[in-house]
């Protein structure tokens, strides 16, 4: 693996398929890429190259949505599958208002995006065609955390630009001036996993790195990546928290001591960022 691959945050699509063809001794296509992501095998992102706006929100199960408004559950609730639940389904909850996202944020392949995803993959087979069916109505889905999801908005009435959330809908489509990425690290995972499946041991299960093990520090540690370093740009050192803006959070919201706090925000600090004011 080069010295430049890990510096790279991402790798277009073509460029994911030739480093999977050098890992795997064996012809990979831009559309196998995608096909891999699209069976669930490969995370795909997104990069967007100007600001898209977004509503941030996490998952609850479906008892808790019983509970709400009818007001609430249209404009603020997004229903998705779930293995994990009884009822096959759970829903995010989304908070008010909108963000501006610029970047690379991952895909969920939840909503708008499979159909996205899948209509790039025809493209690529067969050309330009017809669209393949309707967008999704869950509209585009990013993630940015195990439980951190995020809905791609798009205008919906500007003359009631002041009356959220009239004023905002569901995005079905990704932006024209995006483009479909892969991170680096979401290649080494799928490489590993592929290495282990083939050598007859037991892929790993769970969300990465630990598998199903699972303790209270460790979550501590996940909730700390997605509340503060989904968004890092390692090109932009602003974009990083600071050591103490970390430990306070911690011991604040997740109740943890001193020590512990400074020893989670040293784990997951960034390497080679520079020290001092981040602004």
């Amino acid at each position: 693996m080069s010295a430049l691959f890990k510096l790279r945050e991402w790798l277009t699509v073509p460029e994911a398929a030739q480093h999977l063809s050098r890992e795997f001794d064996e012809p990979v296509t831009a559309a196998d890429v995608l096909r891999l992501a699209l069976d669930g095998h490969l995370r795909l992102s997104v990069n967007f190259l100007s600001e898209a706006t977004i509503r941030l929100g996490a998952t609850i199960p479906s008892d808790a949505v019983i509970q709400m408004d009818p007001e609430s559950i249209l404009y603020d609730t997004v229903r998705i599958d779930s293995d994990t639940e009884p009822d096959g389904q759970k829903f995010i909850k989304l908070d008010d208002g909108v963000n501006e996202a610029v970047g690379v944020w991952d895909l969920s392949m939840l909503g708008g995006e499979r159909v996205e995803v899948a209509r790039e993959l025809q493209r690529m087979i067969s050309g330009p065609g017809p669209k393949m069916k309707a967008p999704s109505p869950t509209g585009i889905i990013l993630k940015a955390g195990n439980d951190t999801f995020a809905q791609l908005q798009a205008p919906a009435n500007p003359d009631m630009a002041d009356q959220y959330p009239l004023a905002w809908r569901p995005e079905f489509f990704l932006p024209d001036d995006s483009v479909l990425v892969v991170r680096p690290v979401a290649l080494d995972d799928f490489i590993t996993r592929t290495a282990n499946a083939a050598g007859d041991a037991e892929p790993t299960k769970g969300p990465w790195p630990w598998g199903d093990y699972e303790t209270e520090l460790l979550l501590h540690l996940q909730k700390t990546v997605a509340k503060w370093w989904a968004r890092y740009d390692p090109s932009d050192h602003t974009t990083a928290p600071t050591k103490q803006e970390v430990v306070d959070w911690l011991m604040d919201e997740r109740k943890l001591t001193k020590n512990q706090a400074a020893a989670i925000a040293m784990i997951l600090r960034a390497d080679n960022l520079p020290s001092g004011p981040r602004r």
